[in-house]
């Protein structure tokens, strides 16, 4: 904890982060329709203070926390209705259906959700913790924090469980588990804004408007999410089986993991590679420099891409982590550029993606081959003392 206090110090007065003023629904008040400030104005010593002290056992909502190889893990929390199949609406932009989504606390607030799969824990704007009864855990007296290893953020956060997030009509989420920035403000780096083209407009206003990031660990408590970005309808299945697998030509591959994001095997400019699924990110494929021939910061070619034995892009746009402002040691990862055009579906409960196009249904082709993902080790945060 004196490394992440440190951090924490550094933070003060460090570069702009893309924010809009906090929408204040967590009292009642209506949302501000302009682009305010791009600082996140950090708490204060005595509020940071004041918000770690609410802290509880994370027992006392049954929730084990453990140490995995990626981070921390929270046994019992993320704990989905089951039985129970549900619809969100994603919201419009002229880019396409973007992976924002809309839940509600149990008073039925509305509040929007980053839907990302590179995002290995979810994440909540500090504004709405009293929305959605949030509480930070106090595990032996201490706090439970890390850095976003997703996104270059030096902003850390402290992880805690909500009352619970309903989706849809009828699918509760009980203590679904958020790691909190503490900071007024919007999430800044976690809404992905920054991370691709940096279009305003519509996309930009949904992205800055979001209050919480579902990452990774919480979406594969379901059995099956799938993300159909070309009619623009999030289905959310607890523990039902999806049988829609390679009907009317979709495209099956294995799920691998990295750091506990999902990955599948591309072929990318006739290379294989293991690639992490990354719904949030505005770009088409990401890759380290050193992949590209020259090894440029910023570089960028285009180049086909194949997923499952089909080519899913002809001159697919390539650029490098650093020139989208993400981390460098990151594997490639596939961005929203590509999976916007498709249906999505996660079939955690198979450990298997699939990949649905009406065009294909329509020329009657089978699904291709499944791959199978790269494997990775255990990797350490940095920051972050165990």
């Amino acid at each position: 904890m004196e490394e992440m206090s440190a951090r924490w110090t550094a933070w003060k007065g460090l570069g702009a982060v893309a924010a809009m003023a906090a929408l204040a629904w967590a009292s009642g008040c209506a949302a501000p329709t302009g682009r305010a400030s791009l600082q996140l104005r950090e708490l204060t010593q005595a509020e940071l203070d004041a918000f770690l002290e609410k802290g509880a056992d994370p027992m006392t909502r049954g929730i084990r926390v453990r140490r995995g190889p990626s981070g921390a893990e929270f046994d019992g929390g993320n704990r989905p209705w089951l039985g129970k199949m549900s619809r969100t609406r994603l919201k419009k932009a002229p880019e396409g259906w973007l992976p924002v989504t809309e839940a509600e606390t149990a008073d039925k607030t509305k509040f929007n959700a980053l839907v990302d799969t590179s995002a290995r824990q979810s994440w909540l704007l500090y504004d709405s913790v009293r929305a959605l009864d949030f509480r930070p855990f106090k595990e032996g007296g201490k706090p439970t924090g890390e850095y976003p290893d997703h996104v270059e953020s030096a902003i850390p956060g402290y992880a805690g469980a909500a009352n619970k997030a309903v989706l849809g009509k009828k699918l509760h989420v009980e203590y679904p588990v958020f790691y909190v920035a503490p900071g007024h403000g919007m999430l800044g780096p976690l809404a992905r804004e920054e991370n691709g083209t940096g279009a305003g407009g519509k996309a930009g206003q949904w992205r800055r408007k979001t209050h919480a990031v579902f990452g990774a660990a919480l979406l594969k408590t379901f059995a099956t999410v799938r993300l159909d970005f070309r009619t623009g309808w999030v289905t959310w299945m607890s523990s039902q089986e999806y049988k829609g697998g390679g009907k009317g030509g979709g495209v099956g591959t294995a799920l691998g993991d990295w750091r506990g994001r999902p990955t599948v095997a591309v072929r990318l400019g006739g290379k294989e590679l293991s690639a992490v699924v990354d719904t949030a990110g505005d770009f088409a494929v990401s890759v380290p420099a050193s992949w590209l021939r020259d090894g440029a910061d910023g570089a960028e070619v285009a180049m086909p891409l194949e997923l499952g034995g089909r080519n899913i892009g002809e001159n697919v746009r390539v650029r490098t982590h650093e020139s989208l402002g993400l981390p460098g040691d990151w594997p490639a990862r596939v961005g929203w550029q590509i999976w916007k055009e498709y249906a999505v579906t996660f079939d955690w409960k198979h450990g298997k993606m699939w990949l649905d196009k009406p065009e294909w249904a329509a020329a009657g082709t089978g699904g291709g081959d499944e791959k199978t993902a790269g494997e990775a080790g255990p990797v350490r945060y940095r920051g972050i003392e165990p």
